[in-house]
């Protein structure tokens, strides 16, 4: 089970934030070093109201039903 917080869906797939850090608190030559560390599938550049965030982003897998048990 996954638990997260935010979630974004991001060219048709959907994937859970992981990490979310401010532009100024975060070495640009750390963030492929930290992607790896967190295990991140993805990271982004967010920019909301002039304040820039890294998102560290987790692909959630779509879910396989191998088994309907009706009620």
């Amino acid at each position: 089970m996954i638990n997260c917080k935010e979630t974004l869906n991001y060219q048709g797939n959907l994937y859970f934030v992981k990490r979310k850090i401010k532009e100024h608190r975060i070495n640009p030559d750390l963030i492929d070093p930290l992607k790896n560390y967190w295990e991140c599938d993805l990271v982004l550049k967010q920019n909301n109201n002039n304040e820039i965030h890294f998102l560290f982003l987790v692909l959630i897998p779509l879910a396989e039903v191998l088994e309907f048990i009706p009620k």
